[in-house]
């Protein structure tokens, strides 16, 4: 994986602004995946992680080191830990909840849309 490191600064792999909503999630989740454990801060909600790990989990977009997809669980405990916080207990609860939203404009994937014009989207959600 690519990416750029500058004075404490970890930057995003770049990707084509124009690319699709899911493609940049995908990209992001395995950016996170590839960073030390406890090394970035997430801003955002765990709800958001959590939906951006299905996301990639259901799209079998990250692959273990023996080809096969990464599980839900290995990509969660992975990922909360480079953002130093616990894996929640139940993603399949959260997930569940998350696809009972009253409003589907507070999804990532309507977020990431609408920051399309952007580079590095992830930035708005860590640091």
């Amino acid at each position: 994986m690519n990416m750029e490191k500058t004075k404490n600064t970890i930057c995003a792999p770049p990707i084509n602004a124009a690319a699709s909503p899911m493609a940049r999630i995908l990209s992001d989740v395995r950016w996170l995946m590839a960073q030390p454990r406890g090394s970035l801060v997430w801003m955002g909600t765990q709800r958001d992680l959590v939906e951006m790990v299905n996301i990639a989990w259901m799209q079998r977009a990250v692959i273990d080191s023996q080809g096969r997809p990464c599980t839900r669980k290995a990509m969660a405990d992975r990922i909360f830990s480079v953002v130093g916080r616990p894996t929640p207990n139940h993603i399949a609860r959260i997930v569940s909840r998350i696809g009972e939203r009253c409003s589907p404009d507070l999804s990532m994937l309507a977020r990431y849309a609408r920051l399309a014009g952007e580079r590095d989207i992830i930035h708005h959600f860590i640091k």
